[in-house]
């Protein structure tokens, strides 16, 4: 085979450019998922800690209210 054969059956080839497409767009969307966790955790953590204390006054409240120590 001639090496200009070569080089052109090497340039026609799509396999390798489709695997690196592939990889190039599964990293794109884990840090895109990795983004978008880190903006929802924060205020999530938040609500999450205002629901406990709001939970823990109401039920210290009923609790107190019914005499129940």
């Amino acid at each position: 085979m001639r090496p200009d054969e070569t080089i052109k059956r090497f340039r026609d080839r799509e396999d390798g450019a489709v695997t690196v497409d592939w990889i190039v767009i599964s990293a794109v969307a884990v840090g895109l998922a990795m983004v978008a966790a880190t903006l929802i955790s924060s205020p999530l953590n938040g609500i999450a800690s205002d629901a406990i204390v709001n939970a823990t006054e109401h039920f210290s409240t009923t609790a107190a209210t019914a005499g129940v120590e």
